[in-house]
């Protein structure tokens, strides 16, 4: 992912800086000199890769240089860049690290934060506290979005996340996607409760911007609901008059075969045959039809009863229900409409 930032020259420019004297060519330097920086944005390290990386280093050696800045000039270091290839030194029992002393600039601040953010592995809470420490900086969100490759609003997003509640701040230290936190504070804004009730009684991994749109239909839903007040019986028969009306009206009172619809003594509406355009085939009107689409070589059913979190897309319903996707109608081809 450092791609975007080697093409744009950030990082080698860096390390192309003047050095001041003492500053020069890598030397060895004893890693039990060294110290981790506490500002170090990455908290946690995968010990899958750690280990993987210490394998590597033990046969081939550290490739490249780690940069560490002297402290309180009694011969340590404090790491600026490479603590994860620090770290796999020690676990492949180097006693020695390869490394080029800078003096920590404003820049090179930038760049470790950068470097981090643009690196896999890091937690969505990380990321957020690397975006806020650019932010306190001095860096706009134009100039952040610019060095990490990001549009403003994703940068906003991150920023963002130091100032929700403490129950989804706990969320993106689980790496609960930031779009997915986004959705969900601003429905903590007006529904705390029942937000608190969700993430209580969610799976961190569980907590995505489908189950957050699917948490935001319901309470629109209830909200409606509660403004609307209970139905009583009187008002439930005045509907089903109503809605014969309004099936009568639709089909002009007669069908093209010569029927009306009407209510069964269940309560049901018995739809009216309607002819087809070309004559030749009767239809049963009225019982419902399921939208099938694909997306991306998927085949899916599209979910009318539930809305996405913008007007751009909808969601659809994959493999039978196992897994429902928000996607945007503009890459959505419509199949088939099934009866139900």
């Amino acid at each position: 992912m450092l791609s975007s930032l080697k093409e744009a020259g950030a990082l080698n420019d860096l390390m192309r800086m003047p050095r001041t004297a003492g500053q020069g060519s890598p030397r060895d330097i004893p890693i039990d000199l060294i110290e981790p920086d506490p500002e170090q944005p990455r908290k946690h390290f995968d010990e899958e890769k750690l280990a993987s990386l210490a394998d590597s280093i033990s046969v081939q050696g550290v490739l490249q240089p780690i940069t560490v800045q002297p402290l309180n000039g009694d011969g340590r270091h404090l790491i600026i860049m490479g603590e994860r290839r620090y770290r796999a030194a020690k676990r492949a029992g180097l006693q020695s690290i390869p490394a080029i002393e800078r003096e920590m600039t404003e820049e090179l601040r930038m760049a470790q934060l950068t470097e981090n953010v643009q690196r896999d592995g890091l937690t969505t809470f990380e990321i957020a506290n690397a975006v806020s420490a650019m932010r306190e900086a001095g860096k706009s969100r134009g100039e952040i979005a610019s060095a990490l490759g990001w549009g403003e609003s994703e940068v906003s997003r991150f920023a963002a996340v130091l100032g929700m509640p403490v129950l989804l701040q706990q969320l993106a230290e689980k790496d609960v996607p930031v779009r997915a936190l986004s959705d969900l504070y601003a429905l903590w804004k007006k529904n705390p409760d029942e937000v608190e009730e969700f993430v209580q009684t969610s799976d961190a991994g569980d907590v995505s911007r489908v189950t957050v749109a699917r948490l935001r239909s319901r309470l629109t839903q209830d909200a409606t609901d509660a403004a609307r007040g209970p139905r009583t019986a009187e008002d439930a028969a005045g509907g089903c008059s109503d809605q014969t009306q309004s099936v009568e009206m639709q089909t002009g009172g007669d069908t093209a075969a010569g029927q009306t619809a009407s209510l069964d003594h269940g309560g049901t509406v018995k739809a009216p045959e309607v002819k087809s355009v070309g004559g030749t085939q009767n239809v049963q009107a009225g019982r419902g039809a399921a939208i099938i689409c694909r997306h991306g070589g998927a085949t899916g059913r599209l979910l009318t009863d539930q809305l996405a979190s913008n007007s751009k897309s909808i969601l659809v319903s994959f493999e039978n229900g196992s897994r429902v996707e928000e996607v945007l109608l503009s890459e959505l081809e419509l199949i088939e409409v099934v009866a139900l």
